[in-house]
């Protein structure tokens, strides 16, 4: 297992476990964090700019513009 590979399935296990429930572990821990792995490569791909919560819901923000 890779330090990434490692590291993710450690992300993983904290985040079901801060949610309240029992960490996969084995084969479905390695599936967790890989999956893990491609939904940070999407979100990397999401430019700055685009505030990525409340844009969404309620247009640009202004409160931030000068």
């Amino acid at each position: 297992m890779s330090q990434d590979t490692t590291d993710l399935s450690l992300a993983v296990q904290a985040l079901w476990t801060a949610c309240g429930e029992t960490a996969p572990a084995g084969d479905e821990l390695a599936a967790a964090a890989t999956t893990f792995r491609k939904a940070l490569e999407v979100g990397r791909k999401i430019p700055r700019v685009t505030d990525k919560t409340f844009q969404p819901l309620v247009g640009p923000r202004r409160d931030l513009e000068l």
